[in-house]
């Protein structure tokens, strides 16, 4: 079978293109952050954006080298156990960006009920 024509091809570039489009998102988030002096929250965007460009270069090595066969990818995610005050702060003031819900200060809930 041709790889230049293959369903894994298409499906390489496509996520390709997306991670190209989340990365320049994240550095625009992160300078929107930098604006409004909002300092934890644009180093994590940078660093997302980081690994979304990590992401498609790898998804581009594998289209450059049109090889045969499945690709198969290892995520490893790391969520801290606790955050500070500050850090919550900037969690909750993310989620209601992006019209999420956001935590009351009187109720304490679990940094993983923050973003549904």
């Amino acid at each position: 079978m041709d790889f230049a024509k293959s369903q894994t091809c298409e499906a390489l570039m496509r996520a390709f293109a997306g991670e190209c489009q989340a990365h320049t998102r994240y550095l625009l988030a992160a300078k929107s952050a930098a604006a409004q002096q909002l300092h934890v929250l644009r180093q994590a965007f940078e660093f997302t954006a980081k690994q979304e460009l990590i992401h498609a270069q790898l998804f581009a090595q594998r289209l450059q080298q049109q090889g045969k066969g499945d690709l198969f990818v290892t995520v490893n995610v790391e969520v801290p156990k606790r955050i500070s005050q500050q850090e919550r702060a900037l969690m909750e003031q993310l989620a209601a960006l992006q019209g999420q819900p956001v935590v009351q200060k009187n109720k304490k809930r679990p940094l993983k009920d923050i973003f549904k």
